[in-house]
């Protein structure tokens, strides 16, 4: 399967915040 970098940099990001939400809770 290939990932544009667009979508990795979407991915990434929407990571972060999840992990950032998490970490405030």
């Amino acid at each position: 399967m290939l990932l544009e970098p667009q979508f990795l940099l979407e991915a990434s990001c929407d990571q972060a915040e999840v992990v950032l939400a998490t970490s405030e809770h």
